[in-house]
């Protein structure tokens, strides 16, 4: 069994704004409409809960009227991190937490995306998401008993 002190390590001694910023920068407009665009997320965000064992709400994604890229690229990259971290151990906490509520894999999510988007609009430093995001993820990790194993 890996220590919760090394779990804890692993999530909050890391560079997702880098990350983030290096992967996105490539993509300079969408591929197609803002709508599109947004059904697109929709079908990654289905297929990522649906892993997980739960489902996604009817609630849209992109809230308000203009869709830029820069929310796109905030929910790609929470889609990503949401994606890669599904392949670990942190599995098992969205299967627990997809149990005991449904939709909050779904919350995580936008939350995600909300820092990558206060990040890519120079709100916060990278430093300050950095730290937000692993805390945010070492909580969520916390609160629906991620059990790591040491394979």
């Amino acid at each position: 069994m890996l220590g919760v002190n090394l779990l804890e390590h692993k999530l909050l001694n890391r560079d997702y704004c880098n990350a983030y910023y290096q992967f996105r920068k490539l993509r300079r407009a969408f591929s197609s409409s803002a709508v599109e665009e947004e059904a697109r997320l929709q079908v990654r965000v289905e297929k990522l809960l649906s892993q997980c064992g739960g489902s996604c709400t009817s609630k849209p994604l992109l809230e308000g009227g203009e869709v830029d890229k820069v929310d796109i690229d905030s929910w790609d990259a929470a889609i990503d991190l949401m994606e890669m971290l599904s392949k670990t151990v942190m599995n098992s906490c969205f299967r627990n937490a997809m149990k005991t509520d449904g939709d909050v894999c779904e919350r995580l999510i936008r939350s995600l995306a909300m820092k990558f988007k206060e990040f890519a609009n120079r709100q916060q430093p990278s430093e300050v998401v950095n730290r937000e995001l692993g805390e945010l993820l070492f909580a969520f990790g916390m609160q629906y008993g991620c059990q790591p194993i040491c394979a």
